[in-house]
Parts: C-alpha cells; structure tokens; sequence
C-alpha cells in the first residue's frame, strides 16, 4: 500500500498520481486546496473559478446593482461592508473600507473594471481588467469549495483501516479526480449587502450574523459543512466498501480506480443550491441554506 503525505498520496511503485496541469483547467489530480494563487494550473482553486466564471457564469457577476432596502445603514451612494475590528482594533481586511462605492456599468465585471479611475474600498486604485486578482477587487471575496475540502478529507480519515483510507485516496487520483475544479468552486462575496444587491449569497457568517446556526464560528461555514456532509458520507461510504473488498480479493491494487461521478454529481448539486439560496436569500450565509437536495 502507498504511503500518505498530508491528503496527497504515492503510489506504491514511488510514484505519485498527484498530477497538476499548467495553463489548463483540465487533466489534474488533486484532492487538497493547497494552491491559493492565481497561476493558471489545474491546483489553483482560485485561478480555476475565475477562469470558469469568465466562460460560464457571467450573469451572476456582471452587474450594476443600485442600493435597493439596506440591511445596513450608510450614506448615499454607497454600501456598508463586513469589514470588522480585529482584536487589536484594526480594519480587516487591512486594505479594505467599512463602506465601498455601488459600481458603475463595468466596476464589479469579472474582467472589469473597464476604466482608468476606479478605486477599491480603501480610495486605491484598481488596474483596468483586475478585478479579482485581489481578494478585495473589486470587493471582498473568497473562492469557496463547493465540496469542502477540508471536510472531504476529514471524512476519508474517519475510516477505521488506513490502508482502506490510502486506496480511496490513490484510487480518486488515478481516477483524475480534482477537489480545485472549477465543477467544485464557486466565488462568493464576504460583504452582506455587496451579496444582497448581487443576488448572491455571502461565503462566511462573520459578524452579521446567521440565523439557522446560532454559536457558530464566525470564520466559519459550518452549518453549510453539515448539509454536504450528509450527502458526502454516503459517497464516501460505498468508496470504502469498494476499496475493502479490492483490498481483500487482491494483493496488487496499483491499478484500482474509483468513479469521480458521484463526487461531481454533488458539486454540481451544491453549485445548483447556492446560487438558487442567493436568488431567494440574497445576502445571507451559506451556513442558513436548507438541506441539499436528495437528486
């Protein structure tokens, strides 16, 4: 049996089905989000939801929303963020504002902004055509995995034999199974009304609070994390009886593979989820959506 690395995994030939791909969103193996950059790579979860983003989900960025009912107060022309004071009473994000400007046609576009004079929330300006590049670009931002990752591997670790555990893990990657694919990554807003004029919903609970899961960690997305695990921990179920019964027929499992299907299949649920909770919830957390659907 392979040895283990963190969640990444090698063959027991000394090889390692890890497999990254530059300048392409295809053809990776990867099952941790361990590249938070923009390079152009099948690992870069951030680059990936862009990228995919720009192709395919221009109508869930590229607006010019107004004001609309404010959840929280500020002056005209503007909207309050979720920027908060840090234990040491500094503004986080530190380059970031506690109110940022509504766009004008083009400030917020995924390949915006589209002039010269536009500023961030903190009165610095923003390049034409880098938006996002930046996590506060044009606004505060995060990159969420759909299927989380860290849950993803915490539930593979809750299988008793660790042997069982290393062969689902050699036998997704030999199946190019990627947790950065831009199938499993969506990019959401951290400010409540930035997410509410966007019809979107907002990645974390921070200090605005969260109606469903009352305690819960602010840096956090826990109640979210509870409704894919309900749908995961079956997935992962019937992976670990393929893998023990491969583990109990045969000596040599260097060629056991395992679908990625059903993985994708629930991202895309996820993915269906979110957006339709930012349509009828906009503004709220992810941790207050309602269970996943069962199909």
């Amino acid at each position: 049996m392979g040895k283990s690395t963190d969640e990444h995994v090698i063959n027991p030939d000394g090889t390692c089905p890890h497999v990254v791909v530059k300048e392409n969103t295809e053809g990776g193996a990867c099952l941790t989000g361990h590249d938070s950059s923009l390079d152009p790579s099948t690992c870069s979860y951030r680059w990936q939801a862009l990228t995919e983003s720009k192709q395919n989900r221009t109508a869930l960025y590229n607006k010019t929303p107004t004001a609309g009912a404010r959840q929280k107060p500020a002056p005209m022309g503007l909207l309050a963020t979720s920027a908060y004071l840090s234990n040491r009473g500094n503004l986080y994000p530190g380059q970031y504002g506690a109110v940022i400007r509504l766009p004008e046609p083009g400030d917020w576009h995924l390949d915006g902004p589209t002039r010269d004079n536009m500023e961030d929330a903190a009165g610095r300006p923003i390049p034409r055509g880098q938006n996002f590049s930046k996590h506060t670009w044009p606004y505060w931002h995060n990159s969420h995995h759909l299927i989380p990752k860290g849950l993803f591997n915490e539930t593979i670790a809750e299988i008793e034999d660790a042997d069982c555990q290393t062969l689902i893990r050699l036998a997704l990657l030999r199946a190019g199974y990627n947790i950065n694919h831009h199938i499993n990554v969506i990019i959401l807003p951290q400010d409540l009304e930035v997410a509410r004029v966007l019809g979107l919903p907002r990645h974390l609970i921070l200090e605005d609070g969260s109606w469903m899961v009352e305690g819960s960690p602010k840096f956090d997305h826990l109640g979210y994390n509870w409704n894919v695990q309900d749908r995961l921990e079956p997935i992962i179920n019937r992976y670990a009886k393929a893998c023990d019964a491969e583990l109990r027929k045969n000596c040599d499992t260097s060629e056991f593979k395992l679908s990625k299907e059903e993985l994708e299949k629930l991202s895309r649920t996820c993915y269906r989820s979110v957006t339709s909770f930012g349509k009828t919830n906009p503004g709220e957390p992810i941790s207050d959506m309602p269970k996943l659907p069962r199909r």
